[in-house]
């Protein structure tokens, strides 16, 4: 598949609130094909408001109908984003390959495989989160573990998936 093709199927906005979206004040990057130059896509430019109305977003979900979902439910959402990683792990491997430079072999062996693993791990230890009773004088004391919501977070751009 040619580049331009392949990058140019794929949207090219700020994932907010369940659509792409534009940066708020317009800002692009152009992407490059690091080994050639060429290039690959121009795709919006994130600032701290548009990581504001991200966490909002995302924060307005979590409070809504995440939190209270049961633990089969999220495991199951889990595994689907896992499951759609690895049936679209060519077209993943091949534009990951592209914007970080890296081998497509190393892509599709280490970055889309992990990368669903990794969901793989996390949607196992939905449910098994316990707290624990602490032995105390007088009265009870326990501790619960629950999760506390959106975080905002740098990926590494050598290794985006």
């Amino acid at each position: 598949m040619a580049e331009a093709s392949l990058v140019g199927a794929v949207p090219t906005g700020l994932f907010i609130n369940n659509e792409f979206v534009p940066a708020t004040d317009n800002k692009t990057i152009a992407l490059e094909n690091p080994a050639t130059g060429q290039h690959l896509a121009t795709v919006s430019a994130a600032q701290a408001a548009d990581v504001e109305l991200a966490v909002q977003a995302a924060s307005s979900a979590y409070d809504s109908n995440w939190r209270s979902a049961k633990p089969q439910v999220r495991r199951a959402l889990l595994n689907r984003l896992a499951d759609l990683i690895e049936r679209d792990g060519k077209q993943l491997a091949s534009i990951e390959a592209l914007d970080a430079g890296m081998l497509y072999r190393m892509s599709m062996g280490l970055s889309v495989p992990q990368a669903a693993e990794t969901l793989r791990y996390y949607a196992g230890w939905v449910g098994k989160v316990e707290g624990q009773t602490l032995d105390i004088d007088e009265g009870m004391a326990y501790t619960r573990r629950e999760p506390i919501g959106v975080v905002a977070a740098i990926v590494p751009w050598n290794a985006p998936l």
